[in-house]
């Protein structure tokens, strides 16, 4: 059972309500992670859709574009086979990649959308500003 909770005051707190009651005085192992925001997932993918509607390769759909995206900007599984090297794009679900790990990946991303389309960064950015 995941269940996010903020840490303030040297205590924490949950947000939700678990699923299942907690037993009292019974020890749980937590995990703490710094999760992504959702606004950073959104922007990415509002990255992906830049990119599609403007790019001259044709690609079939927005998953084959999102794959793209991903690989340029180094986020990627090389896979060695007889035939070469081939690259599988990483997951960037919240549970597979946290938030420090997926910052440099989207810096990447914004740059390789901006020099695929001939536009600056800054101009990148600007579209992804919600």
């Amino acid at each position: 059972m995941k269940l996010p909770a903020i840490y303030s005051n040297n205590q924490f707190t949950l947000t939700t309500e678990p699923q299942k009651p907690l037993k009292q005085n019974h020890e749980y192992m937590i995990e703490i992670r710094n999760p992504r925001s959702l606004q950073q997932h959104k922007t990415f993918f509002k990255l992906v859709k830049l990119y599609f509607d403007n790019n001259q390769l044709n690609l079939e759909n927005f998953e084959v574009a999102r794959g793209v995206v991903l690989i340029n900007a180094g986020c990627y599984h090389p896979i060695q086979t007889s035939a070469g090297t081939y690259k599988i794009p990483k997951s960037i679900a919240f549970e597979s990649m946290p938030h420090d790990e997926f910052n440099p990946i989207m810096d990447n991303a914004i740059q390789y959308v901006a020099d695929h389309l001939g536009l600056l960064v800054g101009v990148v950015k600007n579209h992804l500003v919600p």
